[in-house]
């Protein structure tokens, strides 16, 4: 297995245990408190308040951990996605999209632009001064007008929910003006996990 994804692995698999075994401990602290209570009234509202304070604390904790744990899942999946397209048969199949007529793109889970073809550059980036590299590595936000890119980030999330392609109306710019795309997204998967969503846009 490759370090960088045994990293990541392990990272998570540890605050995962961390998260388990604070809930442990905060559960049986709670039981030792209320049964303390029933045997000494004296201290039982101070170890009582002490619970709560302790309980209050690591709920913080916990939302923090999870947190972190979310987002070394996201970096685990980016990961991945970058050593699938970096491989030498997606550099093959990088030049082959590169000769496709229609404009061809790839993002990672949170919308982040990974690859797009030279038709997409020509039609959409190239007439407004921009590049590929103007979009690669951002948001469709770095690019494109709010309004458009909130299209494009609904209809992003409804085919990682549906799990499955799915057929679009979209607006983009094309010639200064608004135009009324067709567009096809798709998710992206590897060992069995959606790592990104990928889409054509068909001109008619």
């Amino acid at each position: 297995m490759p370090f960088e994804s045994s990293f990541f692995k392990n990272k998570t698999v540890f605050l995962s245990s961390v998260i388990s075994s604070i809930v442990t401990i905060a559960c049986a602290y709670f039981i030792f408190v209320v049964d303390s209570k029933k045997v000494d009234v004296d201290y039982g509202d101070l170890n009582l308040r002490n619970c709560q304070e302790l309980f209050e604390g690591l709920k913080k904790e916990i939302v923090s951990l999870k947190v972190e744990l979310n987002e070394l899942r996201m970096e685990n999946q980016d990961l991945k996605l970058v050593k699938m397209l970096s491989s030498q048969n997606s550099i093959l199949y990088s030049n082959a999209i590169d000769q496709l007529p229609f404009p061809y793109w790839v993002k990672n889970m949170d919308g982040t632009m990974m690859r797009i073809n030279v038709a997409y550059e020509k039609m959409f980036l190239l007439p407004r001064g921009l590049n590929r590299f103007s979009y690669i590595n951002n948001k469709d936000s770095s690019v494109w007008p709010v309004e458009v890119a909130a299209q494009f980030k609904e209809s992003d999330n409804k085919v990682i929910s549906s799990k499955q392609m799915m057929k679009f109306k979209e607006n983009v710019i094309i010639n200064s003006a608004l135009k009324e795309v067709e567009v096809y997204k798709f998710p992206i998967y590897l060992d069995d996990m959606i790592i990104g969503v990928g889409g054509i846009v068909l001109i008619k």
